[in-house]
Formats: C-alpha cells, structure tokens, sequence
C-alpha cells in the first residue's frame, strides 16, 4: 500500500474537522511562500529604524552600559 493510499484511508476514517486541517495544510505547502519586498540588509533596516527616534532621546542612553550591565540588568553595584 503506497503512502497516498494510506493516506486517504486516515481519510476516510478522520473527523471532517481533522479533515480540514489536513486539507489546509496541504494547501498552504503547495503555495510558495511569498517572497519578501525588502532585500535591504538588517543593518539597513536598523538605521532606519533609528533615524525615526529622536535625537534627544540618545541622550539618555548610559555610555557606561557594557562595563555596567549587571548595574543596569539586576541593580548591583555600578563600577567607576
């Protein structure tokens, strides 16, 4: 018994809501995923996501974050 024959005899014996979930899977294997409208590079998208913040708003940034991050993460003792 081949697979496909297999198949439609779980078919045949699966519950009509079983059989609809089989169905859309199916169907959406069949159709090719869309392909994406934006090739632009992740560090393309990145600077263009920054340049919408506003520059005051870099401010307000710690220039001291990698020597301070378990400061930042869990409030331990900052280093100088």
């Amino acid at each position: 018994m081949t697979v496909k024959e297999q198949l439609l005899q779980e078919i045949e014996q699966a519950p009509e809501s079983l059989v609809q979930s089989c169905l859309e899977l199916i169907r959406s294997h069949k159709t090719p995923a869309p392909s994406p409208q934006n090739n632009k590079a992740i560090w393309e998208i990145a600077d263009e996501i920054i340049a919408t913040i506003p520059e005051e708003s870099f401010d307000k940034v710690p220039t001291d974050a990698a020597a301070n991050l378990d400061y930042y993460l869990y409030g331990h003792s900052p280093q100088e």
